[in-house]
């Protein structure tokens, strides 16, 4: 790099084809982690900082898996949506699933999912 050239370092959420990237010093953020960052733009979310599930920087939504069990985390604000039920368009609940955790040969439910259909 010579002296005429600047160098930009970027950090900071970037809207990339659909999708809330958090770069921090130019790159997106690396491997799959659930962190505390500075919330989403334009999301109408509370507070200066959330946490979200990234995957190489891009903010995950939907049903995601992350330790050990499995979480819902809403398409608009990419936040982990607890005790709550949300709708999916029309949608009928067809099953639930269970999610065990084995410990000393005892079985213990550790989540409930119900599995929806929408048409």
């Amino acid at each position: 790099m010579n002296d005429n050239e600047q160098q930009t370092i970027v950090t900071g959420w970037k809207n990339e084809n659909g999708q809330s990237t958090y770069y921090q010093d130019g790159k997106p953020l690396n491997g799959r982690q659930y962190v505390n960052l500075p919330t989403i733009p334009n999301t109408n979310v509370q507070w200066n900082t959330n946490w979200y599930l990234m995957d190489n920087g891009i903010a995950q939504s939907g049903v995601q898996q992350w330790a050990d069990t499995y979480y819902y985390f809403d398409p608009r604000a990419y936040l982990r949506v607890d005790n709550d039920y949300r709708g999916f368009g029309i949608c009928s609940v067809t099953m639930a699933a269970l999610l065990l955790k084995f410990t000393n040969g005892l079985a213990r439910i550790t989540t409930l999912i119900r599995i929806l259909i929408c048409e």
